[in-house]
This record gives structure tokens, sequence and C-alpha cells, in this order.
């Protein structure tokens, strides 16, 4: 959830690379933008009022001055909520030459339905999910010639089992044509981008139906 009580939740992106070395991007949703921003413009901002960075024990938090004339949200409108209401703000990506072995270990934690890979700025590529992983080949992958050698599967990277074709949504895009969008394409979990084209979080389709619970009152 991108909200936190007395404040914005952080989200932060963690990257994994070749050399097993970890990136962090810390974000958060600024309600007076209407859009998210990197933590470091909300030091700046006049409005920010606290800054709670993420621990391993506890989440991080921004509080700020609301801009005024905000209208409240229509009740009635649960699935009109836009899809940074409702989106994990933690992700796990990985770069195209991430080991497969990164991916099995991420996807081996608990909640975790996918992983989008993604390039050294953060913008998506692929995206790999169990199913792709135990569609991954067995015997060595045949190179094109000149390429070198057979590639064994201890070798592969995510490039060899992404699919290349990422379904993704803005932040700002409604959270029922997200939800259509996983029907449609028979998906259960969704990148979501930033302004800047980057990832910024993840939606799935837990996500969605938690939100839709509690929105009806119930404890989930």
């Amino acid at each position: 959830m991108a909200t936190h009580e007395g404040g914005q939740r952080i989200g932060v992106r963690t990257t994994f690379a070749a050399d097993g070395t970890a990136s962090r991007r810390l974000s958060v949703y600024c309600v007076n933008r209407g859009a998210s921003v990197e933590l470091a413009h909300c030091s700046a901002c006049p409005r920010c009022t606290g800054l709670q960075l993420p621990t391993d024990q506890r989440d991080g938090v921004v509080t700020c001055v609301p801009a005024p004339a905000q209208t409240s949200a229509d009740p009635n409108s649960t699935l009109r909520a836009k899809v940074h209401a409702v989106m994990s703000r933690d992700v796990a990506c990985v770069t195209e030459d991430a080991p497969v072995s990164r991916l099995h270990a991420l996807l081996s934690e608990p909640g975790v339905s996918g992983v989008p890979v993604v390039d050294r700025a953060g913008h998506p590529r692929g995206f790999v999910t169990k199913g792709d992983l135990l569609r991954s080949p067995s015997r060595p992958v045949k190179r094109a010639a000149g390429e070198g050698p057979a590639k064994g599967r201890e070798a592969l990277t995510a490039a060899d089992v992404m699919t290349p074709v990422v379904f993704a949504v803005l932040e700002e895009t409604e959270l029922s044509r997200a939800a259509a969008l996983m029907a449609m394409e028979g998906i259960g979990a969704l990148p979501v981008v930033m302004a800047d084209g980057s990832v910024g979080g993840m939606l799935t389709a837990v996500d969605v139906l938690r939100w839709i619970a509690r929105a009806d009152g119930f404890q989930v």
C-alpha cells in the first residue's frame, strides 16, 4: 500500500546485478505533485514536515502539509482508485545479466510472483515469473554461429528466460483498467512505472482483491 498512517510510505526498489551487488532507489508518492518522486526531492520541499527512513524493522514514512483544495475520495468508486493507492512500493528487480540463481531466490520469497528485468536506469526490459523458470531449458542453450559455445543452465541469465514483452501500468492508471489488463492477458502481476519510465512498484491481483475487501470493511 502506498499510504501509511501518519504519512506517505517510502518505497524501495532494489535492483540486483550480475556481480551480486544491489542498488536501492527510494521513492514516495507526492500528494502535492500527484506523482511519485525520488526521496531527495522531499528533503528540499518546504511542505515536508517529517521523514523517517526505512529499516529492516520499520517502514519509511514522509509527512507533509497537503496542498489546499484537495477533494475527498468517493466511497462508491473503489475501482476508480488510482494504482498508486493500491500497489506495493517495495519491489525487487534484476538486470538482464543477473544469474538465474538470483531469480530462483527472489521468486521463492513469500508473495513474490514475478520479477521485473530492468536496465541500469530502472526501465523495464522484461519480466520473469515462476512459470518462466519452469519453462527454462534444462539442456544447454544453443548459440548462433560465431557466438561461442552453448550455455549451461547454471550460466543462464535473466535475459535468457524472461518474457521480453512487458505489460505495465502507470501509477495514475485507474485500478479497473489495470485489473482489466491482468484479466485479458491472464497475468497476476504488473510492474508500475513512474513518470520517468522506471519501475516504481508492483500491482498484483492479490493487491486488487485486498483493496476491494478493505473498501467493504473487511480487515485483511
